[in-house]
């Protein structure tokens, strides 16, 4: 049996503990960023939504004001009927 050719195999790396810390460190911006990225989201699509509102009740304040009523069709046939 050859004991080299286990020793040939390369070792794992030994870290510090700083360095995991460093990493845990990491991951914690990235979770920050991600978290600011999801509120400016958020923020916007709020944004977006309320404007796309705005803009359908205008749209429907301004139908309602170009198409007459049924009770003002009704009360104009009236009063062309004597």
């Amino acid at each position: 049996m050859d004991i080299t050719v286990g020793a040939s195999r390369p070792h794992p790396k030994v870290t510090q503990p700083g360095s995991i810390a460093s990493v845990k460190g990491k991951e914690k911006v990235i979770d920050d960023e991600e978290r600011e990225r999801d509120r400016l989201f958020e923020e916007w699509r709020k944004n977006q939504q309320e404007a796309m509102l705005r803009e359908m009740c205008a749209r429907e304040e301004s139908l309602r004001v170009s198409q007459p009523s049924a009770t003002n069709v009704l009360d104009k046939e009236k009063q062309r009927e004597p």
